[in-house]
């Protein structure tokens, strides 16, 4: 009887042991998907942000002449105009803020401005974008609250 209580103290300290290892275990991978999500998510964030400042950096960069880009107001929607003349077609290439996205519209000179049949870029909280002189401040801002801005000069000013 005292071999039996012995050998079932044994299983029993094997299986609490056991147990104990199960769920540190557990917490770890779960303290470890935690860590892995808020890395991801912050990653995504400033992809997205700077994705923004890149894209309308490189349109103004892209730009023939400094004279061809304009940030002015059209139907009370903040946009930036990259007017562009080719070979038998001239048009223009609006960049804006339009519902928590960065948007592209391509129009020709004929054609209005209808913020809706743009492209979506990227998706952001808030985008701005100012002129002085022949600089353009772009600024932007992701969902968490981060906020970053650069600022650009067209290649032909």
């Amino acid at each position: 009887m005292n071999l039996r209580m012995h050998q079932s103290t044994q299983t029993l300290f094997v299986l609490l042991i056991a147990c104990i290892f199960t769920a540190i275990s557990l917490f770890l991978v779960l303290l470890g998907a935690d860590a892995y999500r808020n890395s991801l998510q912050s990653i995504t964030v400033n992809h997205q942000i700077r994705a923004t400042l890149s894209y309308t950096a490189n349109q103004i960069r892209s730009a023939d002449h400094a004279e061809n880009i304009v940030v002015n107001t059209v139907d009370g929607q903040q946009v930036l105009r990259i007017h562009s003349q080719e070979a038998s077609k001239t048009g223009n290439t609006y960049l804006y803020f339009h519902n928590g996205f960065l948007m592209e519209l391509f129009t020709s000179d004929e054609e209005p401005f209808v913020p809706e049949q743009g492209e979506k870029i990227t998706e952001i909280k808030q985008f701005s974008i100012n002129k002085n002189g022949r600089l353009f401040a772009i600024s932007a801002t992701a969902f968490n609250g981060n906020q970053i801005s650069v600022s650009v000069c067209p290649r032909a000013s």
